[in-house]
């Protein structure tokens, strides 16, 4: 995964104020920190959605930070973003330095590839995990991991264990986890139906939860 280059400054002062008024003025507030940093940062707003849109998943940032002696630059991976609850905007984030000789766990989208015997037979794709986790060094980090459905007929699934990724990358996700499964149209259309209860009519207490255990 290329890196994606992001410019930032020190940020000051602290606390949800001087936050406030570093949104007003079109910053996000961040913070890198890992091996050798614990930084509070800003970043432009207009950059971290642009970062958001172009890298995916976690992706491999270089944060360039300008200090009195120059600029340093940190190797991070996003490891958590805020939003806003009402205008879903980034409110923060925190960059995560690490080093490119170490492996690290992360989480990759999958892509659906090929065509579906079963779909131009008419059956429906069913997606599964939109996401596995996978573990290598930053630089080896996949912008996708694909999945073939070409050999899928009707009836037909893929989980992880069936993906295969790229050299260097090892999956981490539950093998027997579903990916995709190619199903008839009135199985996909089947969905218990909600019950109607007529006006005036006493509506049944629920019964009491049962504890799932893994």
């Amino acid at each position: 995964m290329e890196a994606f280059r992001l410019r930032a400054e020190i940020r000051s002062p602290r606390g949800k104020g001087g936050a406030g008024r570093l949104r007003r003025q079109g910053y996000v507030p961040a913070v890198v920190y890992g091996q050798e940093a614990h930084l509070p940062v800003a970043v432009e707003a207009r950059e971290v959605q642009r970062l958001l849109q172009k890298s995916g998943s976690s992706p491999l940032v270089k944060v360039v930070i300008q200090g009195p002696n120059g600029e340093r630059e940190y190797t991070t991976v996003v490891r958590d973003i805020q939003h806003s609850p009402m205008e879903k905007v980034p409110t923060h984030v925190d960059f995560y330095q690490i080093s490119l000789g170490q492996k690290l766990s992360t989480m990759v989208a999958v892509t659906l590839t090929g065509e579906s015997p079963g779909v131009l037979s008419g059956g429906i794709v069913q997606h599964g995990l939109r996401e596995v986790e996978v573990e290598c060094l930053p630089t080896d980090i996949p912008e996708t991991i694909q999945a073939d459905i070409s050999g899928l007929d009707l009836g037909d699934k893929l989980t992880v264990g069936d993906l295969v990724p790229p050299p260097g990358v090892k999956l981490t996700s539950d093998p027997d986890a579903l990916v995709v499964s190619i199903v008839a149209p009135r199985m996909a259309a089947e969905e218990p139906a909600a019950p109607v209860v007529e006006e005036g009519a006493e509506i049944p207490a629920e019964a009491p939860a049962v504890e799932e255990r893994e």
